[in-house]
């Protein structure tokens, strides 16, 4: 299916890369992709809200309300890990943390084709 995707795609837009131009494709600017990082993230875990709403996601590191969400958010998974210290035992412990290691990095590659994108 994938294959098909893409030819089907090539043969209308006449590249394998293409509908937004290199200088889309190819714009690996690293202020660009940390913010875009960030606001994949926070996305991911805020409830969905209307585009009016999440301003703070656009520029996160000049927002005080996204540094305030970020610091809460970190603060609870403080607590989770410190829970989850005292609950587990260290070999289930490892188990989840490659567990959420797999997730973090398939979240990561999921984002790969489409972080750089400045739409």
């Amino acid at each position: 299916m994938l294959i098909a995707f893409i030819l089907v795609r090539a043969t209308f837009l006449g590249s394998i890369v293409g509908g937004y131009g290199t200088g889309q494709h190819l714009n690996f600017a690293p202020g660009w992709i940390r913010d875009r990082l960030l606001e994949a993230v926070g996305r991911s875990l805020l409830p969905p809200v209307p585009a009016t709403w999440s301003w703070f996601l656009f520029k996160p590191l000049q927002s005080p309300l996204f540094i305030l969400i970020a610091l809460t958010i970190l603060g609870a998974l403080a607590g989770a890990i410190a829970f989850r210290r005292r609950r587990y035992e260290a070999a289930e412990r490892e188990r989840q943390n490659r567990l959420l290691l797999v997730l973090a990095g398939l979240f990561l590659s999921a984002l790969l084709p489409v972080i750089n994108l400045r739409l």
